[in-house]
């Protein structure tokens, strides 16, 4: 029976109920409707008071079935705010949960709790993996060196979470697989060798050998003795390692077998999410771009609800991440933004960081602004931990940073030293896209290795970039058209606008300009959706040829947000010749509005311009 405060309280719209098990309906959860209105009532408590509510809290909850897997790590985190003696296996239980989950603060106080109480080794390896998780490797390893196990399997722990330190955490990756091979040759089949088989497959997979990654991970899934975390965890590598390695068709359906092995554990929120990681990646290899972004933001979405913060933050990237795809990047830059910054408070899964940080750089530059791109790549740089598949996010972000400084001559060999170093690795689709970057930027010499390429990768995004480098060296406006509405078929919005406007270049040079005016009307439109973007092919060619020096200098200025009088007024212009060369630029561009004007030239509003902008350019 609900008590009558209970019902009073919902009825005002204080606080909310929902059921917490809809299969059977066992248990209904109560929530404050708003999160200030926790934030008022912990504002009116003194710490003596706090603390005997949160004692009768526990009382009441030890009073009941403990029948969800929180429950115990609820209690101890209870108890333990409020000063009372914990239990040492309970908090031990209630670190371990907390850790699972992602939520490493908690589980850090839990697990040194348990330590103090007798714990013993098990708990200096949770309380290891929590700083760890912290990026705090240096004490983690210290709590591991003083570690005493006893036995063979606590030796295999103790050697697989100092492994895990040494990649993670201090970017030691070969050592640490060093460690793992040792530790496998010294203990028998059974849980610890898997255990150790699945993370020496993760290593393998950083150290951009991601078939050995494959061969490991695909032993331990198909090995019904292992346990069942294990064997998701084993999927959840595979499938990252078929989808960079050119397979996401593959890594899809493994990936999605792993889910259903989950399809009965909803409250394992953080084991979804490396499986889903996989899947993300896989979605964009694949051609799937829209369907990546909408898995991005579910994610994120239920991230926030379970304030599984440090996954939150990867999560909150891989929306920015799938707006970059798009060329929506005032929208990137603000969710890489927040994304980057939770990330570095963690460790967020090893180098994860270095990429967020790389395609932060980029959208940074297609915006232009130059200050924070410089930022964002030497963040990048500093997050590497695993060189050979992590180095290449960093080399290909300062291409587009040289780019933005007007250092076309570097900017494209920085791209092809990218997509070299993915080559070496593996990973085939980023290789290619470092490719089509380099081309964008000027160098399309990766052309005949792109074909190649489309061959031997599934999905659709691969075909695609090599039939638009293709298309762009033959100079065929025809090729240039399909690419642009390839492009705009999976996704790839600003790679549309810009095969579009590279399409119109070719039918001018072609001796047909009458044929341009429908491909460069098409780009405008696509480049209308790309929130301002700046790009070397819409900058270069939409004017190229087309505009006189005052024409440009008039369009530039009134595509930034200024009016006629104003840039009448800047240039001893009369209003009517400003209107007049305005016209002209119209015309010649085959555009009829000045939204449609700074979608071509790339002009960024003025009020969209951040204060640090270092650069007025247009390229």
């Amino acid at each position: 029976m609900v008590p009558a405060v209970i019902r009073d309280l919902e009825a005002a719209g204080v606080i909310t109920t929902t059921t917490v098990n809809e299969k059977y309906h066992r248990r209904w959860q109560v929530r404050l409707a708003h999160p200030l209105y926790a934030e008022a009532l912990r504002g009116g408590l003194t710490p003596l008071r706090r603390r005997e509510l949160l004692g009768r809290l526990g009382d009441a909850l030890e009073a009941t079935p403990l029948r969800r897997g929180d429950d115990p790590s609820r209690l101890a985190m209870i108890r333990l705010e409020a000063g009372q003696r914990v239990n040492a296996d309970a908090a031990l239980a209630a670190a371990r949960w907390m850790l699972g989950s992602g939520r490493f603060d908690t589980a850090e106080a839990l697990a040194q709790a348990a330590v103090d109480a007798g714990g013993g080794f098990p708990a200096e390896i949770v309380l290891s993996r929590a700083m760890t998780g912290l990026r705090r490797p240096l004490e983690a390893q210290a709590v591991l060196d003083a570690a005493q196990p006893e036995g063979a399997e606590q030796r295999a722990e103790l050697s697989l979470t100092s492994a895990q330190n040494l990649q993670f955490g201090l970017g030691r990756g070969e050592r640490a697989l060093a460690v793992l091979r040792d530790a496998a040759a010294g203990i028998p089949e059974g849980p610890a060798g898997h255990e150790l088989a699945v993370t020496r497959a993760l290593f393998e997979f950083s150290a951009g050998r991601p078939e050995a990654a494959v061969e490991l991970s695909t032993a331990v899934v198909e090995n019904v003795d292992a346990a069942l975390p294990v064997r998701i965890g084993a999927i959840g590598i595979l499938g990252l390692a078929l989808a960079f390695s050119g397979r996401p068709l593959q890594a899809i359906t493994a990936l999605d077998s792993g889910m259903e092995l989950l399809r009965d554990s909803p409250e394992l929120l953080s084991t979804r999410s490396n499986l889903l990681i996989g899947r993300w990646n896989a979605l964009w290899f694949a051609g799937l771009v829209p369907e990546a972004q909408r898995l991005a933001e579910e994610i994120h979405d239920r991230l926030v609800e379970a304030s599984l913060e440090p996954l939150r933050g990867y999560w909150t990237g891989l929306v920015g991440w799938a707006a970059l795809l798009t060329g929506r990047t005032r929208t990137a830059r603000a969710w890489l933004e927040e994304g980057t910054a939770i990330c570095t408070r963690y460790m967020a899964g090893g180098g994860q960081l270095a990429a967020l940080e790389g395609a932060l750089a980029q959208a940074h530059c297609l915006r232009g602004d130059l200050q924070r791109a410089g930022t964002a790549l030497a963040a990048a740089r500093a997050a590497v931990v695993a060189p050979p598949s992590e180095l290449p996010w960093v080399e290909l972000s300062e291409a587009w940073v040289l780019w933005a400084r007007d250092d076309a001559t570097a900017a494209a060999p920085a791209a092809l030293r990218a997509a070299d170093g993915w080559r070496r690795a593996g990973f085939r689709p980023l290789e290619a896209w470092a490719l089509h970057d380099a081309a964008r930027l000027g160098d399309p010499s990766g052309d005949e290795r792109l074909r190649s390429l489309a061959g031997e990768c599934e999905g659709e995004l691969v075909p695609a970039l090599a039939a638009h480098v293709q298309a762009l060296v033959e100079a065929d406006a025809t090729g240039l058209e399909r690419a642009s509405v390839e492009f705009e078929r999976i996704g790839l919005i600003l790679f549309a606008a810009e095969a579009a406007a590279e399409a119109a270049d070719a039918h001018r040079r072609a001796g047909v300009p009458n044929r341009a005016r429908v491909p460069m009307l098409r780009s405008a439109a696509l480049a209308a959706d790309c929130e301002g973007s700046r790009s070397p092919a819409l900058g270069r060619i939409s004017t190229r040829g087309t505009l006189t020096d005052r024409e440009l200098q008039v369009a530039r200025m009134a595509s930034g947000g200024a009016s006629s009088a104003d840039v009448a007024a800047r240039l001893g212009l009369s209003v009517r010749t400003v209107e007049n060369h305005l016209q002209q630029a119209y015309s010649k561009l085959g555009v009829s509005s000045r939204a449609q004007l700074a979608a071509i030239l790339g002009t960024i509003p003025e009020s969209d311009r951040q204060p640090d902008l270092s650069t007025e350019s247009v390229h």
